[in-house]
């Protein structure tokens, strides 16, 4: 009876930590039944997308499926873009999903506008907040296109259209605002970064300041090649048996499927120095009113493997977004910028993952970034623990 008191008098304060699938070690049980990727037990749609462990929720039907892809055209209209946190999954209702919160992504005059702001939270005051926009549908190859105008009017900020999946396959457009005339292209297989055996960035002039005018960039992602494009010219060529490597004894190529996103981050005030030089640094923040906007016009996605539109005629998880809100994990930026490693002086590869698609790998600073209390960190840990000893 004590530890069932206790339990009710800690669970107002931790919501959305009903249950733990800690270390993907414990199954979760039906009330709370999607195993997210932080390890939390959820009952909160966003829990039970890209991310949810099946083999560690309540059943196999517990995490959504992949939405299959589509072939399309998006002008971006008001239903085009939802934020994620309530955002059932469907994709019949929204395209894309703005990832994190505070929600910076927005479509506006037909274009899909991110937003940086500096933060103006407690913990991370000296930095800028920016956005990840992620199309709802994963594509297994394909062709992605967009026109493409970058927030890089500062050294520090950096703009990005990629194609990337939760395993660490991953395909760049990206731009740094010390050289805004200027595009960096790179690819990653299963998140593995080697500086010596696997060197993967080329950059390209663009043409003129990318910050200023759109221009079109294209990913071509096929079985055994990807191709990058930059206003209808191909500036480089990826061939799958290039990317052999003798010691993984693998092809070291994307292939799994993925989500385009697009997305601005602050790399200039970044903890790791390796990703400051690369970036540039500082980021101006010298207006506490600045606001860093990237442009996108016109996504087009073509499917290599065409699909035969089988989404679920029914989509339960729509009963799900009532339960967003308070009962959401909380979302945010943490303060270091993903998995990739700072490569050391003299020489930087371009972050895995960037800062705003880092969020839910990071602990401690994502809750701080959402404003949850020392008070509430400690009630969680004590209904984790209570919770594990029923």
């Amino acid at each position: 009876m004590q530890l069932v008191s206790l339990l009710l008098v800690l669970s107002p304060l931790v919501p959305w930590a009903n249950a733990i699938c800690e270390h993907y070690g414990d199954t979760c049980p039906e009330q709370v039944p999607c195993c997210n990727s932080a390890g939390y037990c959820s009952n909160v749609a966003a829990s039970c997308r890209v991310g949810c462990q099946a083999e560690n929720s309540f059943s196999k039907d517990s995490c959504q499926p992949e939405p299959e892809c589509l072939d399309m055209t998006d002008n971006f209209d008001a239903n085009s873009l939802a934020p994620a946190a309530n955002f059932s999954g469907n994709p019949k209702k929204s395209a894309w999903t703005s990832d994190f919160e505070p929600n910076r992504a927005e479509v506006k005059s037909s274009n899909l506008r991110l937003y940086m702001k500096k933060d103006s939270s407690q913990f991370n005051g000296s930095k800028g907040f920016g956005a990840t926009v992620s199309s709802v549908r994963f594509m297994d190859y394909g062709y992605a296109g967009a026109h493409v105008k970058t927030a890089s009017t500062s050294k520090g900020v950096v703009s990005s259209f990629i194609i990337k999946n939760e395993e660490g396959d991953e395909i760049d457009f990206e731009w740094v605002g010390k050289d805004p005339t200027k595009v960096q292209t790179n690819y990653y297989w299963d998140g593995y970064v080697d500086l010596n055996n696997y060197g993967s960035m080329e950059e390209f002039d663009v043409g003129g300041d990318t910050s200023q005018d759109f221009h079109f960039y294209e990913l071509y992602w096929e079985p055994n090649e990807i191709r990058w494009l930059i206003d209808g010219k191909t500036v480089r060529t990826l061939s799958k048996k290039d990317t052999y490597s003798e010691i993984k004894k693998t092809f070291m190529y994307p292939y799994r499927p993925s989500r385009v996103q697009f997305s601005i981050w602050d790399g200039g005030n970044d903890e790791k120095q390796g990703t400051r030089d690369w970036a540039g640094t500082p980021t101006d923040w010298s207006s506490p009113d600045t606001t860093y906007e990237m442009l996108v016009q016109e996504v087009k996605m073509t499917c290599f493997y065409k699909s035969n539109n089988t989404d679920p005629k029914d989509w339960p998880w729509d009963d799900m977004e009532k339960m967003t809100g308070s009962n959401a994990p909380p979302t945010g930026q943490p303060n270091s910028n993903g998995t990739s490693g700072s490569p050391g002086s003299g020489t930087h590869v371009a972050p895995l993952i960037p800062e705003s698609e880092a969020t839910q790998s990071d602990n401690a600073a994502t809750l701080f970034a959402s404003g949850v209390s020392t008070l509430g960190l400690v009630a969680m840990g004590l209904a984790t623990a209570l919770w594990q000893a029923c």
